[in-house]
């Protein structure tokens, strides 16, 4: 069973926040219970607006909990809050850009490691096939434009630059 360090037991999470909290008030609120607040981050996201959730470090694991106690469902605004441990994920690449911006080489891998080989064709012979394909209408001269308009005509066309 997953056990919390000692650092992630004195942490918590705060969801539900209204969109004008800021970090200043939230360590006035959570701070009425006497425990010392180490740290408050309160998340954004790109635009600098508030994600209306936000994590409280604690000096210690009881006053975390205490928090969690008292404070859960308590109201801020108008808003009820929720209150929970947080969880420490390992591995999270952090932003939400640094997690859409992994390599496509890993997402391949990652894609050919879920997929049984057996059951796929090879892409080598198929890549070979339309390599031979367009050799072949390259040598007839001919030009296929796809996804035109019905109302395009030839004078369209000779207008942006082809030679008809």
């Amino acid at each position: 069973m997953f056990r919390m360090t000692q650092i992630e037991e004195s942490r918590i999470c705060v969801k539900n926040l209204t969109k004008s909290c800021d970090e200043k008030s939230l360590r006035t609120f959570f701070g009425r219970t006497g425990a010392k607040i180490t740290d408050c981050r309160l998340l954004k996201n790109d635009e600098g607006v508030s994600r209306r959730i936000a994590f409280i470090g604690f000096a210690r694991p009881e006053d975390a909990k205490n928090a969690l106690n008292e404070l859960d469902g308590a109201k801020v605004g108008v808003n009820k809050i929720k209150v929970e441990l947080a969880k420490d994920f390992r591995g999270n690449t952090g932003s939400k850009k640094a997690r859409k911006e992994k390599p496509k080489n890993e997402k391949k891998a990652f894609i050919d490691s879920k997929v049984d080989k057996d059951l796929v064709d090879s892409d080598e012979e198929n890549e070979k096939e339309k390599e031979e394909k367009v050799e072949d209408v390259a040598d007839t001269g001919r030009l296929f434009i796809r996804n035109m308009s019905y109302l395009c005509t030839e004078t369209d066309l000779k207008g942006n630059g082809f030679a008809l």
